[in-house]
């Protein structure tokens, strides 16, 4: 009778603890080994989502930026006009009239080759380049008129002349330079035309 208890009682603790068997222990371990490596993938997930959120608003920020910038340039645009149509134009005007003077300053000297002379010449086309650059930068420019048609929103006909060298109505000379703002004349070219009327005659 003592050995058949004793075979018993071995039996007993052979048997698994907590109700397990190893081969649902081997799949609980598994499954936690599984789990442990999807944690680091998660938090991968949420540092990319929030790149993303980042881009995002830097790309709001940029769009925002762009936008005001834009604005501010149409503001100025229209502050110029405003200028140009009340004292401003009238201010530009007389800087172009210092910019002929220089120029025709220029030309009366060039001929002149004494070293005074050159050194004059040199500087007063520094001051030239620079009003000119000035005037650019204002988006003031001159348009060039000899060789091309007589056009009364760009030309003041100062005389005619007859040339057979050129087409009938054609600018043959040019005494003033024409300016534009944008695409809007600001001052005249002031022109000789060429004129073949008498030959018809």
């Amino acid at each position: 009778m003592p050995k058949k208890k004793k075979i018993k009682k071995e039996k007993v603790e052979e048997e698994p603890k907590n109700g397990q068997v190893p081969e649902a222990e081997e799949e609980i371990a598994k499954k936690t080994e599984a789990l442990e490596e999807a944690e680091p993938v998660d938090e991968e997930v949420q540092e990319e989502s929030s790149i993303e959120d980042e881009l995002k608003d830097l790309q709001d920020r940029h769009l925002r930026l762009r936008a005001e910038f834009d604005n501010y340039k149409k503001r100025k645009d229209r502050e110029f006009i405003r200028l140009l149509q009340y004292e401003g134009k009238d201010v530009i005007i007389s800087f172009l009239g210092i910019a002929d003077d220089l120029q025709r300053m220029i030309a009366s000297a060039d001929g002149d080759k004494s070293k005074n002379a050159k050194s004059l010449v040199a500087g007063m086309n520094l001051i030239l380049e620079k009003l000119h650059r000035r005037l650019s930068a204002l988006k003031v420019e001159p348009f060039d008129s000899e060789g091309v048609k007589f056009d009364p929103e760009l030309h003041d006909a100062m005389m005619t002349q007859t040339s057979d060298d050129h087409e009938d109505g054609v600018v043959i000379q040019e005494f003033e330079k024409g300016y534009k703002y944008k695409d809007r004349v600001i001052r005249h070219a002031k022109v000789i035309v060429n004129s073949k009327g008498s030959d018809k005659e």
